[in-house]
């Protein structure tokens, strides 16, 4: 796979992260988010930490759109 492929690997892997399972009381879906959250971060490792860092961030921003920008920074990539 080039770069190209997996930098639209990485979008297509953010795209499907749901944003509130963290905080379910299914554990399957934690488990399920758990699991996607490694996925994500085993794909990342292989890209550029800039490219990753402005996928994620923008994900962030759409999929949290009426949140405060001070509370979407603690979901930016590298924050935590």
């Amino acid at each position: 796979m080039n770069s190209v492929e997996k930098l639209a690997a990485f979008a297509e892997l953010t795209e499907q992260y749901d944003i509130d399972a963290w905080a379910s009381d299914d554990h399957r879906a934690y488990t399920r988010h758990r699991a996607h959250m490694a996925a994500v971060r085993r794909a990342a490792k292989e890209l550029p930490r800039d490219d990753v860092k402005r996928i994620w961030d923008s994900m962030i921003n759409r999929k949290m759109l009426s949140a405060s920008p001070e509370y979407r920074q603690e979901y930016y990539w590298g924050s935590n």
